[in-house]
């Protein structure tokens, strides 16, 4: 039986796959999307009253992104207001809260996390409900965060 690829061709053939799986499977540009998980919404962000504002979001891919939840109306569902709280004892400790409200009937997971960070938390908040969540403690007043909603 006559062999299809000289001995010396199967180490390059290998390794040209692992390249192109790696080249094919997640795209070096992707920084903090690249570890979002699967089935979320597009991002939303906010931050606390003296915070710096957010750079003008990206139209195209938010266009390509799975929206969020919203009420008949077309209004999001899920609000967001960041707050950061003195702590009694310590002034300069400030506790990072964040006032979800859902305006809809259904029960939402919201991933949120510090804004350009690796520090989230997922939040579960039932329909027509309002909540206050302790999300950090730091020593810096004005925080930023971005949220997602799971999709299910």
């Amino acid at each position: 039986m006559r062999r299809l690829m000289p001995s010396g061709s199967k180490p390059l053939l290998v390794a040209a796959t692992v390249v192109m799986a790696g080249f094919c499977g997640m795209p070096a540009s992707r920084a903090q999307s690249a570890f979002v998980p699967l089935g979320l919404s597009a991002p939303v962000y906010r931050g606390s009253r003296g915070a710096p504002h957010f750079p003008q979001e990206n139209a195209f891919a938010r266009a390509l992104l799975p929206q969020l939840h919203v009420n008949p109306v077309g209004k999001p569902c899920v609000e967001i207001f960041p707050a950061a709280e003195a702590q009694a004892i310590n002034r300069n400790i400030y506790d990072h809260n964040l006032l979800i409200n859902n305006q809809c009937s259904q029960t939402i997971r919201l991933w949120i996390c510090y804004y350009r960070t690796r520090t989230c938390s997922t939040f579960p908040i039932a329909g027509y409900r309002r909540q206050l969540k302790l999300f950090g403690i730091s020593p810096e007043r004005d925080f930023r965060i971005e949220y997602r909603e799971y999709l299910d």
